[in-house]
């Protein structure tokens, strides 16, 4: 109870004392104490600002990425290759093979599609993750609501 009183954290209480963390808050819950939990709270909330932060770097590299890749469909490729004879050779072609073209319009995609996710992640807005659909029928929901 000591440790409790001074407002010792619930975590290092229980591993001081070699018990649960959940036994120390039924332990403290009976004697009507609790712990504080500010300093949690403004960590986790510093957390999320900063993982905010971090996903709109990764957001603005995934667009960039995306950008020098779709470049690339339009540059000239160098491709590399065997003879009949064994050897290797290296040449450059106007424009990437079909296959890397494929390859970059995936990489692309996929790019785009990350960076959206994450943009989603931080829209903030109540619906801002739904699909066109659900806001389309929401809205039509509503407008109905408003006639009846």
């Amino acid at each position: 109870m000591e440790a409790i009183r001074a407002g010792e954290a619930r975590n290092e209480i229980a591993r001081r004392f070699g018990r649960a963390a959940g036994t120390v808050t039924n332990i403290a819950a009976e004697e009507g104490l609790g712990f504080d939990r500010s300093a949690t709270e403004v960590a986790t909330a510093a957390r999320q600002v900063d993982n905010r932060a971090r996903r709109a770097e990764l957001i603005a590299a995934l667009y960039e990425d995306a950008d020098w890749m779709r470049r690339k469909l339009r540059e000239q490729h160098t491709v590399h290759d065997f003879t009949k004879d064994g050897e290797f050779v290296t040449g450059i072609i106007d424009l990437p093979t079909a296959g890397d073209m494929r390859a970059y319009m995936t990489a692309v995609g996929i790019a785009l599609d990350k960076a959206l996710v994450l943009e989603r992640a931080d829209a903030g807005v109540e619906g801002a993750g739904k699909g066109l659909l659900e806001r389309i029928f929401d809205g039509l929901q509503e407008t109905r609501m408003g006639e009846g």
